[in-house]
């Protein structure tokens, strides 16, 4: 069976593009893996034996999606073949930041 012990970073921002490691163990080097967040499946990228990265996608508001090897509504999820393997490890999906101003507005040509 797979397992899935924990997901780094647990969050990333609401435009998607953030690249979660998913650790656990019982990957197969030689499967395909989908992770699940929300009802979205991305590909997954097998690092390891125990190990797997996706890149999340965007979602609409601020909220967590619970994990597990596909990424599920408030689940992130891992699918072998769409046969989905759950865990209660949570990734949280956080509004993109804003900047409103950098200081200093200059800085010396060298150091």
């Amino acid at each position: 069976p797979i397992y899935i012990d924990s997901v780094t970073p647990s969050m990333g921002s609401l435009s998607g593009g953030t690249a979660v490691l998913i650790v656990g163990h019982g990957f197969d080097i030689h499967q395909t893996y989908e992770c699940k967040f929300k009802d979205r499946f991305v590909h997954a990228t097998v690092v390891s034996s125990s190990a797997l990265s996706c890149i999340s996608p965007s979602s609409l508001y601020p909220e967590t999606a619970h994990i597990s090897v596909v990424l599920s509504l408030s689940k992130i999820a891992v699918s072998l073949n769409r046969e989905t393997f759950e865990e209660n490890v949570a990734f949280t999906y956080t509004d993109d930041p804003i900047v409103h101003e950098i200081q200093p507005t200059t800085c010396p040509l060298y150091g």
